[in-house]
């Protein structure tokens, strides 16, 4: 809904996720918004014209309903991996990158890593959209902490560098059971 317009549509997310034979090595794919088109609907689509402006003594006021266009969803598909680069008893170092492919944009690439100790602390860092000229003001920063408590519980912040529109916190919490 914007205002007195709305808009209609059934989409599916869908992804999975494989283990590879190498240790440690995992490889992703999705498929977001995969479905029909959408197109707005409502009141403000009625207009008044005037079909000849440059004409004296017409009718400016004839009433009309604008025809809009309808549009696909933005579908995306993205192609990740990790790898595992430590895991004993009390580390675990992960590193993670994946390309994404937006129909209605230009292809970007994520990276990131996560350095845990004891599965307790979680330190994560990572960058987005790199290679995406056109940014719209997205930042590319992310930086995050996590504090799991035995097991069920677990405490995140985050934080998102957004360019001009400034950075943005993310405090999570996650109950687990």
């Amino acid at each position: 809904r914007i205002w007195r317009m709305r808009a209609n549509s059934l989409a599916l997310d869908m992804g999975f996720q494989y283990k590879t034979p190498f240790k440690g090595l995992n490889l992703g794919f999705s498929i977001s918004n995969f479905g029909g088109e959408m197109r707005l609907e409502g009141d403000n689509t009625f207009v008044r014209v005037d079909l000849d402006p440059q004409g004296a003594g017409n009718n400016d006021g004839i009433p009309a309903n604008l025809a809009l266009k309808s549009w696909d969803l933005p579908l995306i598909f993205r192609l990740g991996v990790n790898y595992e680069l430590v895991k004993t008893l009390d580390h675990k170092w992960v590193v993670a990158t994946d390309a994404v492919y937006p129909n209605n944009n230009t292809n970007y690439l994520n990276i990131g890593s996560e350095y845990s100790y004891r599965n307790l602390v979680h330190f994560r860092a990572g960058y987005s959209h790199l290679f995406l000229n056109d940014d719209y003001g997205l930042g590319h920063l992310r930086m995050g902490i996590g504090i799991s408590v035995q097991d069920k519980i677990t405490m995140n912040y985050a934080y998102s560098d957004r360019a001009e529109l400034g950075a943005v916190s993310t405090i999570g919490v996650n109950l687990h059971f």
